[in-house]
């Protein structure tokens, strides 16, 4: 099997959930939150101080839950209860959990600049909330958070960050109590089981909400297998290893579309904005990108497409809006995204693919 669609999932659980059932021997917890479950709830503090200490965090709280989707839908059932006038501001390119709670897009920092010092002036009665990723789980594009976040607080605006497709990918900006109020991300994206995520609330947030929590009994489990995940995830130098790795597979994937008469275009990220190897959209003229990939899928090669894999089939608003892509132009992509385990052998079976399925429909 080639697997090259890590932003999508990681298709192997490295931090299976039994192997911190044993952690107190005989494979069972108590629930946490009743008087006696003295070691499950040492256990879940310290769990919490880690994730803390992994991200850069001096304070807060670290909320153990579901995926990052659902944790952000409880997360906005709170603020609705605790306001019943919020403007939120989303970024075109927000994965569709997130976009559907925006009211108002912002497309740059200078946008979003304008439309934060307007509510500041013109809605002064509603609290203000901005949406902005930190990674974009299409391109690989990289955002400027850290400078996002002081905008925000400059103007009043709570942040909340999407850090799903960039926990594992890039560093987290340093002092992330002075910039952010809410991070948001998945596990299965690095090796969990599924339905486990986790976030982290601000001190200035938590205090707003009155005490933010998730009621019901807490996966111990759970959170000390997306704990040690994200404490592996956040290592700089893993991380500095893993995109020079990413960009040598990058490199060797232009070149064989190269040499196989295969043209290409990559989804350019917007001008003066970096982005990480590991996340890849290209565009390849002349191909239905959903056409390839079932193709593809067929001979055990699995590749994305230019769509949020949660999203709708014809779900193109972020390549469109954000990108400026035509409908048929974001039809042409495809999205490649590598693991710590992909090879240059997995490059050429994927590019050997393409070339076959043009040879036959093309």
């Amino acid at each position: 099997m080639i697997f090259l669609d890590y932003a999508a999932t990681c298709p192997v659980v490295k931090y299976p959930q039994q192997l911190y059932r044993d952690v107190l021997g005989g494979g069972y917890f108590f629930n946490p939150n009743t008087n006696y479950a003295y070691k499950e709830k040492r256990l879940l503090s310290e769990a919490e101080n880690r994730v803390k200490k992994a991200i850069g965090a001096k304070g807060g709280k670290v909320i153990f839950g579901g995926t990052s989707s659902q944790l952000i839908e409880n997360l906005m059932t709170v603020i609705d209860k605790q306001t019943h006038y919020r403007h939120v501001i989303c970024s075109a390119f927000e994965h569709d959990s997130f976009f559907r709670h925006g009211n108002v897009m912002g497309y740059s920092k200078k946008d979003l600049f304008k439309r934060l010092q307007f509510a500041k002036e013109y809605d002064t009665k509603a609290q203000k909330f901005v949406m902005w990723q930190g990674v974009n789980n299409l391109t690989g594009e990289i955002f400027p958070i850290e400078e996002i976040g002081k905008l925000c607080h400059e103007h009043d605006a709570f942040y909340i960050c999407d850090m799903t497709a960039m926990i594992g990918h890039i560093p987290i900006p340093t002092n992330i109590d002075q910039w952010c109020d809410c991070a948001v991300w998945s596990g299965h994206k690095l090796g969990t089981e599924l339905g486990i995520g986790c976030c982290w609330i601000s001190d200035r947030l938590d205090k707003w909400l009155n005490g933010f929590k998730l009621h019901g009994t807490p996966n111990l489990a759970g959170a000390l297998a997306m704990t040690q995940a994200v404490e592996d995830a956040c290592d700089k130098d893993t991380i500095a290893k893993r995109n020079e790795h990413w960009f040598y597979l990058f490199k060797g994937l232009g070149l064989f579309l190269f040499n196989n008469g295969i043209t290409w275009i990559g989804v350019d990220r917007r001008e003066g904005e970096t982005g990480t190897f590991a996340i890849n959209a290209i565009r390849l003229p002349g191909f239905n990108a959903r056409a390839l990939q079932s193709y593809l899928a067929s001979k055990e090669i699995y590749i994305g497409l230019g769509q949020s894999s949660c999203a709708d089939k014809a779900d193109r608003r972020v390549l469109c809006q954000g990108y400026g892509l035509s409908e048929q132009e974001a039809d042409e992509v495809i999205r490649i995204s590598f693991g710590e385990n992909s090879s240059v052998e997995d490059i050429e079976a994927l590019v050997e693919g393409i070339k076959n399925f043009k040879e036959l429909y093309l």
